[in-house]
């Protein structure tokens, strides 16, 4: 949940430096939902191992109590029909078909889709398409090794691991004042290679995500 206040601390301090006449077009959002994940091949490397590669089953369980849930939040900026943001998705990954000899697998502190982005709006309805870096903190255990939450970005857990495109829609419900409540269905392609114990994996994933949020921010102008 860090990572998400983090966003919405910033979203509100631009929102707040912005001069009036140019403030009707900034909004900050915060999400939560869920995902359905589409099975996807998992290829799992260690020393002095033969491969494990296998057809992946993942659960994104959004509420799960041992680690940070499912969310999202965006800043973005509007030029009539047009607009930019950036924004996070803190996926999450569960292995639900583990064969034998992978005891857990997990990117659930995120699988992390940051994305810089453009929308066009037509009628109340925006279409966002957006790209960037896959930022992950997996765990495992794969033949009795652990790899913990550890290493990676000043030593967090946290990894630049890969690369990520996605495509959405979504839907603002003007509530009163500043505040509307927001929805969003998108589709997301990402590929990580992500640290095990003594090794690596690739862990491609595909999804559908169905998020639904509250925003600030005037209403949009044509």
């Amino acid at each position: 949940m860090a990572g998400a206040r983090t966003g919405i601390l910033l979203g509100a301090v631009l929102l707040a430096l912005v001069p009036a006449p140019a403030r009707a077009q900034w909004a900050v959002e915060a999400f939560l939902g869920s995902a359905a994940n589409a099975p996807s091949t998992l290829t799992i490397r260690q020393a002095g191992e033969p491969d494990i590669r296998f057809t992946a089953h993942y659960a994104t369980n959004p509420f799960k109590s041992s680690s940070a849930p499912y969310y999202g939040f965006r800043v973005s900026h509007w030029w009539g029909r047009w607009g930019g943001f950036f924004d996070d998705l803190h996926h999450k990954l569960y292995l639900t078909n583990n064969p034998p000899e992978v005891e857990t697998f997990e990117v659930t502190y995120g699988y992390n889709l940051f994305s810089l982005g453009a929308g066009y709006r037509v009628g109340h309805w925006s279409f966002l398409a957006g790209a960037g870096p896959v930022i992950t903190n997996p765990t495992s255990i794969v033949r009795g090794d652990y790899k913990p939450h550890d290493g990676g970005i000043l030593d967090t857990g946290y990894y630049v691991d890969g690369a990520q495109v996605q495509l959405g829609v979504n839907r603002r419900f003007r509530v009163a004042g500043l505040f509307f409540l927001s929805a969003d269905v998108r589709g997301s392609i990402g590929w990580a290679r992500v640290d095990v114990a003594n090794g690596n994996a690739d862990v491609p994933n595909y999804a559908v995500h169905f998020l639904l949020g509250a925003g600030l921010g005037k209403k949009r102008e044509e």
